[in-house]
């Protein structure tokens, strides 16, 4: 899905719609994928798919419709549901302008990998290859997945925007047990190339063999370490409760009112940022409006709300460029998170000046408890493990936080000095001074 095979469609679509205004999205997706269980893969598959999106606009209705027939009689099909669908909508006062024509900064850093071996299924399995032999040579066994897909994006819309963008994303996470231990470690990158398959083995063996005989511990608040991974489901779930701007709008968040008030440690900033050289980048947001970087928390204060083009209009601000395909119950959200922070350690100095606490690797899953104060509940998983006096004491068995993520970013103690990209999300460990473990 070229930018010109995707013009074609367009003009289709433009010839055909007598709507007052249109918005046509093409998100093409072509992924490569090997899993492996037991140390040997048992899956190898490739897939493709291509969706086209269609939204009318006519007064105050909308009509939405989907299709993965890209073809004339597909696409005849498509305006025909949207039509019905429109047709049938109520009136919504809040059906606002799509957005104009922007100038979009083209991507300057590398971003797309075009050599052989990024679809190459030998390529995937010299990787996943590495991690089983060292699972054996330990006597362990090695789960997980290698994946590398190549995204395609167009936007256009009745009054001129025509914007097209691609990237590519190759990942590689691996989950190694041996018996009731277990240990994980992922790399992410757009270039199968900069995967880190050997920090990888080594990070996911050392949790699991070091994982054996995992020792309860009292239930309390105990400073933690968390892992890059860690760091990542945390905010994941601060995102999901907090950053949310229809959620801050409606008072739902743990930022609603905030603007300008100290949230969590001022020595760390978080911002949306799809321009960062380490992220997955996305030049404009699914209704084509350029994609800002914007600064949600600076110094621990928060600073910005993102928006799209109805929130912009409704908020009375600029649009950001943070839009989800339409229709959505979300509103705009950040998409790619990135943390930064002062007070950098490495994650061994970290632990060396912990003179009681827990190093976490990940955590299992989150839910949210209480939204408006930040509180959440889940599990750690894949190495948890106690530190007295500056060292790694043993494995502790899984423990379960129910506590204010709030209070836990409020309370940095050092920032990693190695940034980890997993899921779209960049972030460094962190060292905090209390986070409250129920079971």
């Amino acid at each position: 899905m070229n930018k010109s095979s995707c013009l074609e469609i367009f003009d289709l679509l433009k010839s055909k719609i007598t709507a007052d205004a249109f918005e046509c999205m093409i998100d093409y997706q072509n992924e490569c994928l090997t899993r492996f269980a037991v140390s040997t893969i048992h899956q190898n598959v490739k897939s493709s798919s291509a969706n086209l999106h269609l939204r009318l606009i006519r007064g105050k209705k909308a009509g939405f419709a989907t299709t993965n027939d890209l073809s004339s009689t597909g696409v005849e099909s498509l305006i025909k549901k949207a039509n019905e669908v429109l047709l049938n909508n109520e009136e919504d006062d809040e059906i606002y302008q799509l957005p104009r024509p922007e100038p979009i900064d083209p991507i300057t850093f590398e971003h797309m990998d075009e050599t052989p071996d990024f679809f190459d299924p030998e390529a995937r399995a010299s990787i996943v290859q590495k991690v089983c032999e060292e699972a054996r040579k330990h006597k362990t066994d090695a789960y997980g997945s290698m994946s590398c897909e190549k995204n395609s994006l167009f936007v256009g819309n009745s009054y001129g925007v025509k914007n097209h963008h691609q990237n590519t994303e190759a990942s590689l996470s691996a989950q190694i047990m041996k018996d009731q231990a277990s240990g994980f470690a992922q790399s992410s990158s757009f270039a199968i190339k900069n995967i880190e398959t050997e920090r990888v083995v080594e990070d996911a063996l050392w949790a699991c063999l070091n994982s054996a005989d995992a020792k309860p511990v009292e239930s309390k608040a105990y400073e933690v370490i968390l892992k890059p991974e860690a760091v990542e489901d945390i905010l994941k779930m601060l995102n999901y409760m907090g950053f949310f701007t229809q959620s801050i709008v409606e008072n739902r968040s743990f930022l609603s009112g905030k603007e300008g008030e100290l949230i969590f440690d001022p020595c760390i900033s978080i911002r949306d940022d799809a321009r960062n050289p380490m992220q997955a980048p996305m030049p404009f947001d699914f209704e084509g409006a350029p994609k800002k970087t914007v600064p949600l928390i600076e110094k621990g204060i928060f600073k910005k709300m993102v928006t799209d083009a109805k929130y912009a209009a409704k908020l009375n601000m600029s649009n950001t460029g943070h839009a989800l395909p339409a229709p959505n119950a979300y509103g705009p959200i950040p998409l790619h998170l990135v943390l930064e922070g002062e007070k950098q350690q490495s994650l061994e100095h970290m632990i060396k000046d912990c003179n009681e606490g827990i190093l976490i690797t990940r955590f299992w899953y989150a839910n949210p408890a209480h939204p408006k104060k930040g509180i959440a509940t889940g599990l750690t998983r894949d190495g948890t493990f106690y530190i007295k006096n500056g060292k790694i004491q043993h494995a502790i068995k899984n423990l379960r936080y129910t506590d204010s993520l709030v209070n836990v970013m409020s309370k940095v103690l050092s920032v990693g000095d190695q940034p980890r990209l997993y899921d779209r999300t960049l972030a460094p460990a962190l060292r905090c001074a209390s986070m409250k473990f129920t079971g």
